[in-house]
């Protein structure tokens, strides 16, 4: 799947330039899709921050706001909650906001669930 996206914001403060992302299934039995985005797959300048970059690579991701447009979520199929691992360790979307984006190897997206918990490793 070879897929290359832009997104610009009004004045030009963000844009992103994605280009190809993985999607797994052998890790999660075939019934589950995770997507694996690394970080060469996406290019982010000073302005951008994770939630956008995904939201350029992974499809069906949203980005949904609170009443001021100040806390973010990210969704995946209409769900806020998902399970998330950034370089190999499970972590939560806040972490993920937390981060410097440069240090970012890979991040892995799973929709959430009791029976995809345990299925990558």
């Amino acid at each position: 799947m070879k897929s290359i996206f832009f997104v610009f914001v009004f004045m030009g403060i963000i844009s992103v330039n994605a280009q190809q992302i993985k999607k797994k299934t052998e890790d999660c039995n075939g019934s589950v899709t995770c997507y694996t985005v690394s970080s060469d797959k996406f290019i982010l300048n000073s302005w951008q921050d994770v939630y956008n970059a995904l939201y350029a690579t992974v499809p069906g991701i949203g980005i949904r706001y609170d009443q001021f447009y100040q806390l973010q979520k990210l969704c995946m199929r209409n769900q806020e909650e998902h399970v998330v691992y950034i370089d190999g360790v499970r972590s939560s979307m806040e972490m993920l906001k937390a981060l410097n984006p440069s240090n970012i190897e890979s991040i892995v997206l799973m929709p959430s669930g009791v029976n995809t918990v345990g299925r990558y490793r």
